[in-house]
């Protein structure tokens, strides 16, 4: 289930979603107001759920940078975050997102977008619910994205309007070109007024992108209240003179008339959001939730395993998780068991060799489980969601191997990584644990080759 939520102002709207093989289905919904520290924010967030989170945020600024013009995305951002830089800007202090604006000579110049990480912590979730969270986003990026969901190729201007905010984008193919965000003041209290707040917005808006942003407008979209406001939309198009359209539930979301489909918009709009561009979570907890991940995962497949391995009869001697100790524990009653068997001549010793065997391959499975192993090298594993971890058990020593090639976007991170590394690595070394780095770190291209063997015993 997806819990997706969107906060504007002090007031949160809520969806609970399930997606299917169709699209998606509506399951709930529902709004509340904030308390002025957000604090009841949290209630929202669920382990058991997917939770995305969209945030009105109005005060992204932007900066012009001029880099050379190239075709590999990797060099071009490297190659704005630089500028960026170099402009007194922190860059670890933002996620950059950016747009082309136009050539010049053999130059491109960009318009990058500076999205604060501050913003996250704004809204005063607790540290145990962030880690939670599958994405953290814009409201514009969510209304872009759904644009480009339901037109492909074309130039939207999308228009959305609730009774606190006006959003105003501009976008193709999710890749948002251009945004405005407004806050209606609080005298707007009837429709008149509202309507013509709104309607001066939208003008002011477009002939700013027809005089600034050489871009040509191809389909108008309303949202919101203003698909409500039969005025405001022949306004709209006597003014643009452009086709005007109202996104419909129908293929994208079951169970959801029009005019839900209209409040919860934004809501519907996280659904397609691409995380890669706009995700401004902090990496500290896109870590963290990447280890979940992997910790579930991981926990499912050895459990598998542990089962295959010890036949059906598994589950009437001893689970996955029990300690080494309630196994041997259990494995000592039941020999005593047997011994009172063979005594009153019931048993044969042909199925008391059985029997013991099959307790040595309880102890195999639990002792050769990659779950249990992982969590000897946890610190280790915190630091970067690694793509390659195996390990193996022989002769009662296990081996855990980690390797991945990583490139970093500046040097200030490239020294962090490195430096964690070695730290953690010193951390955890001792007599029973032996952990050897083969890993290669290279300063000039910014890149590790990263080649970590952990040996040790297991435990007994």
């Amino acid at each position: 289930m997806i819990k997706s939520i969107f906060v504007e102002k002090k007031q949160v709207t809520y969806a609970n979603i399930k997606p299917t093989k169709e699209g998606f289905l509506l399951k709930g919904y529902g709004s509340k107001e904030l308390n002025d520290d957000f604090k009841n924010l949290d209630n929202l967030i669920n382990e058991k759920d997917k939770n995305f989170i969209s945030y009105s945020f109005i005060n992204i600024e932007n900066i012009k940078v001029e880099v050379p013009s190239v075709q590999d995305e990797k060099t071009k951002f490297f190659l704005i975050r630089n500028q960026v830089k170099n402009q007194g800007i922190e860059v670890n202090n933002f996620k950059l997102y950016y747009t082309f604006d136009r050539t010049e000579g053999e130059n491109d110049i960009y318009t990058v977008y500076l999205l604060p990480y501050s913003v996250f912590e704004e809204l005063n979730i607790s540290k145990e619910k962030k880690v939670l969270l599958d994405l953290f986003t814009f409201s514009v990026f969510s209304l872009s994205s759904l644009s480009g969901e339901f037109f492909k190729e074309k130039n939207i201007l999308h228009i959305y309007s609730s009774e606190r905010q006006i959003i105003i984008t501009l976008s193709k193919n999710k890749h948002l070109f251009y945004f405005r965000i407004i806050d209606i003041p609080e005298y707007i209290s009837t429709e008149e007024q509202f309507t013509n707040f709104l309607y001066e917005s939208v003008n002011l808006t477009y002939i700013y992108i027809q005089q600034s942003i050489n871009i040509e407008i191809e389909t108008i979209i309303v949202s919101g209240e203003v698909p409500l406001n039969k005025e405001i939309s022949e306004l709209i198009y006597n003014f643009i003179n452009i086709p005007i359209a109202v996104l419909i539930p129908c293929g994208f979301i079951e169970n959801c008339d029009g005019q839900i489909f209209q409040k919860f918009i934004v809501n519907f709009g996280n659904l397609v959001v691409d995380k890669s561009l706009f995700d401004i979570r902090l990496e500290e907890y896109i870590y963290k939730k990447n280890f979940i991940k992997l910790s579930k995962i991981l926990f499912f497949v050895s459990l598998f395993t542990f089962f295959i391995s010890s036949f059906i009869l598994a589950s009437s001697y001893v689970s996955f998780v029990q300690k080494e100790n309630e196994i041997e524990y259990l494995e000592n009653l039941i020999k005593d068991k047997i011994k009172e068997k063979l005594a009153q001549t019931r048993f044969s010793y042909g199925e008391y060799k059985y029997y013991i065997k099959y307790l040595n391959l309880i102890k195999k499975a639990n002792e050769g489980n990659a779950f249990l192993l992982l969590n000897k090298i946890l610190p280790l594993l915190k630091i970067y969601p690694f793509n390659n971890i195996s390990s193996k058990v022989n002769n009662n020593r296990f081996t855990i191997k980690i390797t991945d090639n990583i490139k970093f976007t500046s040097l200030i991170e490239f020294n962090n990584f490195k430096g964690k590394i070695n730290k953690v690595i010193m951390k955890l070394s001792n007599p029973e644990l032996r952990i050897t780095n083969r890993s290669t770190f290279d300063a000039d291209s910014l890149s590790v080759k990263l080649n970590i063997i952990v040996t040790g015993n297991i435990s007994r």
